[in-house]
């Protein structure tokens, strides 16, 4: 069986999770190739078909960026960074297979992909195939309820962009789509949503390498840290620590309580407990665990399995308080190295911890439980240890995920596919220009100024002639795809650039729609047509107009404002010349809109 697996990266907590699904079925013996926007290993199993233009990318994720409430992960908007051939590489798998694909793939590219006739998968990572943007919904529930309108996770929402998106991903996300959930929570969650609610989900946990994370000697691990071997070590890891999900606040309550109401303060004050951090911690998470009293050490980001694996055999214990998660890695991973877990019960958590087994679940937000689940862990150390590498050979191997998943794949590839036509298109539809195309539209502004320098009466007589014919070159180009399709779209202006696009266009006049400006006589025709009022521009079934004069584009764009309203879209030509300047402003206003038109 050939399974081509797509997703943004190969890095990070759910490309890892991917790179494990495609080992373990390689070692049962299936094909996979995985394809992504931005390849980080050496893995010959790994193909880079993204773009390298990173203009959207700066434009989306800096809006993001700047406006995600304080704390809060980032939110991603499904838009593509494949290749527009990057279907090609697909056509010999069985199986197409997506992962954390935010940023690459579109709804409208999957739907291209739902046209290749062969089952398409979605493995959830988190909340953001379901939602507007956002990767955790903090306990709301708009995907549900309120279509993510007045997103709450944004500080600024004047385009309500988070329904918008939403919008996208329900008319374009295919209707046979199957997905697959690590999580008993996630795929809950899945069900109860908008847009998921009627597909087919399985629960299919993750795996971790056994081979790779493995328990070592608890004396030889902390040794490698300077660890007296006598000293009982806490483990906690959470990208950052101040990240609200991750709920490092919570720790700290919960540590805070043990060392004054458990026989953990006892640990303390004879010198008996380390704890460990992995990952970045803020000074300001230091300082609240100074105030403790507990001594600790910050490891920071570890990239080496290796050492990963003897912080993990090092710990008598690890602290996870995440207030959402899916199935953190983290959790696997320590398992598979023999060390017992306490966290809240939230999230995909509960599939896998065993209170008494290979560690404890406290009530999620009660830091006294979780506290007392600490000090639980602490004095059941040995009995909890000797469950979990057990635990994790019969749950958590590569082998019997990659069992499932072939389950899966066999049982979707014997139900019949319809082959569909695969234009070759943009991979974005007029439905997702209108929701990011106010940002687009900012961020142009910003960058060429236009408006502060008078319009493009200034920039074309700086940038003189030449720019002027580039202009008409590539809308003239434009309008020659368009032209091909449909008779559509319209020029408005009836002057010298108007007639010089016509002239580059080079077919004939009843192809393309005319409109005189309103400025001129009105005894005038323009491409066999008188100017035209509100009611004969509404007869004529336009569904987009672009400003031809650049000279006056601001005056009419502004006068022909109202007809968006009647779902009209208006380009002027001077976002078409900015997007023009970058490859992928060219695919976006140049081919995406001809094609959807």
């Amino acid at each position: 069986m050939k399974i081509a697996m797509l997703g943004y990266t190969e890095g990070g907590g759910a490309g890892r999770a991917m790179m494990r699904l495609a080992g373990g079925l390689s070692q049962v013996g299936e094909i996979c190739r995985i394809f992504v926007r931005h390849k980080v290993s050496c893995s010959e199993m790994v193909s880079e078909v993204g773009r390298g233009d990173s203009w959207l990318d700066n434009v989306i994720q800096e809006y993001f960026k700047h406006n995600v409430a304080l704390g809060h992960v980032l939110m991603s908007a499904m838009y593509s960074g494949a290749e527009d051939t990057c279907e090609r590489n697909l056509l010999a798998a069985d199986v197409v297979h997506l992962h954390w694909v935010a940023n690459f793939i579109s709804p409208e590219y999957m739907a291209r992909l739902s046209g290749l006739g062969k089952p398409l998968i979605w493995t959830l990572h988190d909340k953001n195939p379901m939602t507007g943007g956002c990767h955790c919904s903090y306990g709301c529930n708009g995907y549900i309820s309120t279509n993510c309108h007045c997103c709450q996770e944004l500080k600024d929402n004047p385009y309500d962009i988070t329904a918008h998106l939403l919008d996208v991903k329900e008319k374009y996300f295919p209707k046979d789509l199957v997905l697959v959930s690590p999580s008993q929570w996630l795929a809950e969650c899945a069900k109860k949503s908008r847009l998921f609610r009627k597909h087919r989900i399985e629960v299919i946990p993750n795996s971790v390498e056994l081979d790779v994370f493995h328990p070592v000697p608890k004396e030889k691990a902390k040794a490698a840290f300077g660890i007296s071997a006598l000293q009982k070590v806490l483990l906690y890891g959470a990208e950052a620590h101040t990240q609200i999900h991750k709920g490092f606040s919570h720790f700290v309550a919960a540590l805070r309580y043990a060392c004054e109401h458990t026989f953990v303060g006892q640990l303390v004050s004879t010198n008996a407990l380390v704890l460990v951090l992995v990952g970045s911690c803020a000074p300001e998470a230091e300082e609240e665990l100074r105030g403790i009293g507990v001594p600790y050490r910050v490891l920071g980001y570890i990239k080496s399995d290796v050492d990963l694996v003897h912080a993990y055999s090092a710990a008598d214990v690890m602290v996870l308080s995440s207030v959402e998660d899916n199935l953190p890695n983290m959790m696997l991973e320590s398992l598979a190295c023999g060390t017992p877990v306490v966290a809240y019960h939230t999230g995909g958590i509960p599939d896998i911890i065993q209170n008494g087994l290979n560690g404890y679940v406290a009530t999620w937000g009660d830091h006294q439980a979780l506290g007392e689940a600490i000090e639980n862990s602490l004095m059941n150390a040995d009995v909890l240890q000797a469950n979990c590498r057990s635990f994790a050979e019969k749950i958590l191997s590569p082998k019997r995920q990659a069992d499932a998943y072939r389950l899966l794949y066999r049982d979707l590839m014997e139900a019949p596919h319809k082959v569909s036509h695969v234009q070759d298109k943009f991979e974005l539809s007029v439905d997702s220009l209108r929701a990011l195309g106010p940002y687009f539209w900012e961020a142009l502004q910003g960058i060429t100024k236009l408006h502060d320098q008078g319009g493009w009466t200034e920039i074309l007589y700086m940038e003189g002639e030449i720019a002027r014919r580039n202009v008409l070159e590539f809308v003239a180009n434009w309008l020659q795809d368009v032209c091909n399709i449909n008779h559509q779209v319209a020029l408005w202006g009836a002057g010298e650039d108007a007639r010089k696009l016509l002239e580059i266009v080079g077919i004939g006049c009843n192809s393309l729609l005319g409109i005189f400006d309103q400025r001129k006589n009105s005894g005038e025709v323009f491409c066999g047509y008188p100017i035209l009022d509100k009611t004969k521009i509404m007869n004529l079934g336009l569904k987009a107009i672009v400003v031809s004069s650049l000279d006056y584009e601001e005056e009419i764009t502004n006068r022909l404002q109202y007809l968006q309203q009647y779902g009209m879209v208006i380009i002027r030509m001077s976002d078409l010349y900015s997007l023009s300047k970058t490859r992928l402003g060219r695919c976006l206003l140049g081919r995406l809109l001809c094609d959807n038109l």
